[in-house]
């Protein structure tokens, strides 16, 4: 009876224990459970990472292919520059064989032209009259047409106005608008030959090289004095420094017949000492013109260009703008720097002459009526003529739309009015230096 009793205390014991041990598994198999579904979770990562591997793998391989396509393309055209460049070698190489042999057939000449040289010299130390002047050449066998195409004007000088006249913006104006008359009678310089496109003189071999040497480090000196006033325009003692350093060189360069650096220089002279007389005329402008004028000596006295100008007074200029008092003030501006203009009230009439006469420079004005100024620029820029004729826009608003409407119809330059009359002379012999050497 004792074990009897004692079976069900056993059996409730093991069932228990059984179901702690099942409790126990439950929890096994839970953990289990939630370890597979945490694997299959990284699974997925893994597959979705192993198809943008793949992927990216494949893209690679695209990319490598054009790159080696590329990279073949390339190495043909390498290939075909490096057989061209050897053509190129060849001939320049006979180009500068034959360069060659035209130096020696020009040094042979000079013996031939020694007399000549002599006769127009000895002709050049006189104070003589034209007449005079082509009974020598004559005598000289050479052409009087040449000396009467192609003879420069001497060294010029700027009317200054009086002191008195220094507050007075009216009486500076017509001051300024006197043309530019010489002070003094230069030595007539020895003309060009026919085929010649330089006016070279015979001058101061000692002089020339001074001034080449020399002029970097001045023309340095003038920008820097010339930024400085621009950061305070207070000191106006660097207007008086930069005046004196270009009067030095307006002289010796005059005096080296350099023909076009002492015409800026004279000219930019001017424009500077006026705008030291009124500074009410300072503005962006005019600093911007003085600025351009002093970059574009250092380009003249560079020594490949020292005889590449020809003499500007020749030049045919056409100034374009509906007001009557515009077109004299541009005119009496041009003229002062013994330039010629003549002047046309719109564009029709304008593309109409355009049409009939080759003009060397172009001063338009932006607000014309009918066709404005820019429409004008991208008209005349289809004549075959006038694809790289400068042309200078005048304008009472310099802004940025301005420029780039400017640049975008042809535009060379722009001048904000109301300008110096010196400043728009100033402008146009650079532009059309600038046209002789193509700098367009």
């Amino acid at each position: 009876e004792c074990r009897i009793d004692a079976l069900p205390l056993e059996t409730e014991s093991a069932a228990k224990a059984l179901a702690a041990q099942i409790q126990e598994q439950q929890a096994q198999i839970d953990v289990l459970v939630k370890e597979r579904e945490s694997l299959d979770f990284h699974n997925k990562q893994l597959s979705t990472q192993l198809q943008e591997a793949t992927a990216r793998n494949e893209k690679i391989a695209v990319e490598r292919e054009k790159l080696a396509a590329q990279a073949r393309e390339l190495g043909e055209k390498l290939s075909a520059e490096t057989a061209r460049a050897a053509a190129s070698e060849q001939t320049l190489k006979k180009e500068r064989d034959a360069l060659q042999a035209a130096a020696a057939e020009a040094q042979s000449r000079i013996v031939a032209l020694t007399q000549e040289r002599d006769v127009l010299q000895a002709a050049a130390s006189k104070t003589v009259g034209p007449k005079q002047l082509s009974e020598e050449l004559v005598a000289a066998k050479m052409p009087d047409s040449a000396l009467a195409a192609e003879q420069p004007k001497p060294p010029l000088s700027l009317v200054r106005e009086d002191a008195s006249s220094a507050g007075d913006p009216k009486a500076s104006l017509i001051q300024i608008a006197k043309p530019i008359i010489p002070v003094s009678k230069a030595p007539i310089p020895i003309p060009r030959l026919r085929n010649s496109t330089t006016l070279k003189f015979d001058v101061d071999g000692a002089l020339l090289k001074t001034i080449v040497e020399t002029a970097p480090e001045e023309l340095n000196s003038m920008r820097r004095c010339l930024h400085a006033f621009i950061k305070n325009q207070g000191e106006t003692q660097l207007l008086h420094q930069l005046l004196a350093d270009l009067q030095e060189l307006t002289q010796k360069t005059s005096k080296a017949n350099l023909t076009a650096v002492a015409t800026l220089s004279l000219a930019l002279e001017a424009l500077i000492d006026d705008l030291m007389k009124i500074p009410g005329q300072i503005n962006p402008s005019s600093l911007r013109t003085v600025s351009q004028s002093i970059d574009f000596l250092v380009t003249l006295l560079d020594e490949k260009n020292l005889f590449r100008t020809r003499e500007p007074y020749s030049a045919n200029i056409i100034a374009v703008d509906d007001d009557a008092d515009a077109r004299r003030i541009i005119r009496g501006s041009i003229e002062a720097v013994n330039l010629r203009v003549i002047c046309a009230e719109d564009s029709k009439a304008t593309l109409a002459v355009l049409a009939e006469k080759k003009f060397d420079l172009i001063f338009i004005d932006v607000g014309l009526p009918d066709i404005n100024g820019f429409e004008l620029c991208t008209r005349l820029r289809k004549l075959p003529d006038y694809k790289k004729t400068p042309v200078v826009f005048i304008t009472g608003a310099v802004t940025v739309q301005n420029r780039v409407q400017s640049s975008l119809s042809g535009g060379n330059d722009f001048i904000a009015k109301p300008f110096n009359l010196l400043e728009l002379g100033v402008k146009a012999l650079i532009w059309i230096f600038k046209s002789q050497l193509g700098l367009v």
